[in-house]
């Protein structure tokens, strides 16, 4: 009998154990494998911190150097899927700002997420790579040919 009681026991906590950890698979991670999570992080202003050209090197912020006019970058991401970018121009430069609309692609198959930046009226696209998010601030970097390495990391701020 107490064998029987031993094993209904077992039996039971067995089958509560795999029932909770079957529902927290079932739960949207909150990384960038979750298309959902990146857009809810990234909806919002983006001002441009710092870059790199190598993961090694120290983050720079040529853009305000002392003697310098200051510059300003930003993207302003919305929610309905268009965004608005702010290349390096001057602060009191208003004439150009790049819009269109971006596409969200979590981690899979050992890639990194992505938000691909697709210019309107024909322009370009532009895929910047999520390395890290922390504290409302965002690694990220660029494939170009503009760079020395090919890749430029960024650091933007949420505001």
């Amino acid at each position: 009998m107490k064998k029987i009681l031993l094993f209904a026991v077992l039996f039971v906590a067995f089958l509560s154990c795999s029932r909770s950890s079957d529902n927290s698979e079932d739960l949207p991670r909150e990384d960038f494998t979750n298309t959902d999570y990146i857009k809810k992080i990234m909806v919002g202003t983006w001002d441009y911190k710092a870059s790199k050209f190598s993961i090694s090197e120290y983050w720079k912020n040529e853009y305000n150097l002392p003697g310098l006019e200051p510059y300003e970058s930003y993207y302003i991401i919305n929610a309905d899927g268009t965004y608005i970018y702010k290349p390096y121009k001057s602060v009191n430069d208003d004439t150009y700002n790049e819009t269109g609309t971006y596409v969200i692609t979590p981690v899979k198959d050992g890639y990194k997420a992505y938000i691909e930046f697709k210019e309107k009226n024909g322009g370009g696209t532009q895929k910047l790579y999520l390395d890290n998010y922390e504290n409302n601030v965002v690694e990220a970097h660029l494939n170009t040919i503009i760079s020395p390495t090919g890749v430029i990391y960024y650091k933007y701020q949420k505001r």
